[in-house]
């Protein structure tokens, strides 16, 4: 029987995946490909994405056999800063983020494991596992790119400051 405790969390690990810088690119930010070395950072980043819905949806999937499974995704309001930017400049964002948000998800893992859903907690891991193993793709693509420590241009300002 699954406890109420490991419900939570694993809620908590779908809510924290759900949100992740990487599935903020891919869904939303609308990312233009200008040339060069785009198509290759934009597939790169797909590899991690595609990495984190099998886990999510595997972990859904799983949570979804003994209790409701919320569905809605909110991102903080500075993830729109990541709008438009080619995929070169995501990288760096993304590797330094993603290599964050793998700690806490491993975290919560284990405290998966502890509340007794090993069968959740296994999943976390090979989710976790395989997260790294792209984003390990993804920093070497980025140094061979030599874009990974490049920052994004930054808007000097609006017209809305002479108002």
């Amino acid at each position: 029987m699954v406890t109420p405790e490991a419900v939570e969390v694993a809620r908590e690990i779908i809510d924290h995946e759900s949100r992740s810088l990487v599935r903020y690119v891919i869904e939303v930010s609308k990312s233009p490909v200008v040339g060069g070395r785009d198509p290759d950072a934009l597939s790169g980043l797909g590899d991690l994405y595609r990495e984190s819905d099998i886990g999510l949806s595997c972990l859904r999937e799983l949570l979804s056999e003994v209790a409701s499974v919320r569905q809605g995704v909110r991102w903080s309001l500075s993830t729109t800063s990541y709008n438009f930017l080619r995929p070169i400049y995501l990288l760096r964002p993304v590797v330094e983020q993603t290599e964050r948000s793998l700690d806490v998800v491993a975290t919560l893992g284990a405290k998966l494991a502890d509340a007794g859903w090993s069968e959740a907690a296994e999943v976390v891991r090979g989710m976790v596992d395989r997260e790294r193993e792209q984003l390990a793709s993804l920093r070497r693509l980025g140094e061979e790119i030599g874009e990974i420590g490049i920052e994004a241009p930054q808007p000097k300002g609006t017209s809305a400051s002479r108002w």
